[in-house]
């Protein structure tokens, strides 16, 4: 049994570009983190938050790390974002992706993922934020 813990299509806000910072608006970014945990996490027989995985802690830190923030690759916020979700030990492994609208003559979606097995997580876990 695999349990995941899903935060996706979320829209942030947020300046992302090598611009200066009067040139560059904030724009929509859509991030989407599936959390692996232990199924035990998601396949409970209570209903009590400490027998869950509570990922208000996850959003509050995805939010603070881009209010009043400049980035200027999406790369940087999702390594920063895998360093912050490795340090919980009920994580088993992270797919995280973040992507913005095409401003160009091409439609689409413009952005990076990652994908860390057990053992990537693990090894994310010895590095601080």
């Amino acid at each position: 049994m695999i349990a995941t813990v899903e935060l996706t299509d979320l829209h942030l806000s947020v300046c992302i570009g090598e611009h200066s910072a009067a040139e560059i608006l904030p724009e929509i970014q859509v991030l989407d983190l599936v959390l692996t945990v232990n199924q035990d996490l998601v396949c409970t027989e209570t209903d009590t938050m400490s027998d869950v995985f509570d990922y208000d802690p996850v959003l509050d830190f995805i939010y603070k790390s881009i209010t009043g923030k400049r980035y200027e690759t999406q790369e940087c916020l999702i390594s920063l974002l895998v360093r912050y979700c490795a340090q919980f030990e009920e994580v088993i492994q992270i797919d995280i992706s973040i992507k913005k609208e095409s401003k160009r003559e091409a439609n689409g979606k413009l952005g990076v993922r990652l994908v860390l097995n057990e053992e990537d997580v693990k090894k994310f876990r010895n590095f601080s934020n």
